[in-house]
């Protein structure tokens, strides 16, 4: 099985946050990254329950702020 440790969302989490884009405009277009983690269990009976789980974590994530990571 995948084991996704913290270490590795959080470094998805904040390569991002490194890139900006300027141009012609006068901000800087910045980059955040939302996470949505899910693991899968014994009563999961088909993939799409796992997905739900993960989805629902994603939105969590996006309500809570910028550059976050749920894990359900």
């Amino acid at each position: 099985p995948l084991i996704l440790d913290k270490g590795f969302t959080e470094h998805i989490k904040k390569e991002p946050s490194k890139f900006l884009i300027t141009g012609d405009w006068q901000k800087e277009i910045k980059f955040s990254v939302s996470i949505g983690v899910s693991s899968l269990i014994a009563s999961d009976k088909t993939f799409d329950m796992l997905f739900s789980q993960a989805d629902k974590a994603l939105y969590q994530a996006k309500n809570s702020g910028r550059n976050k990571v749920i894990y359900q």
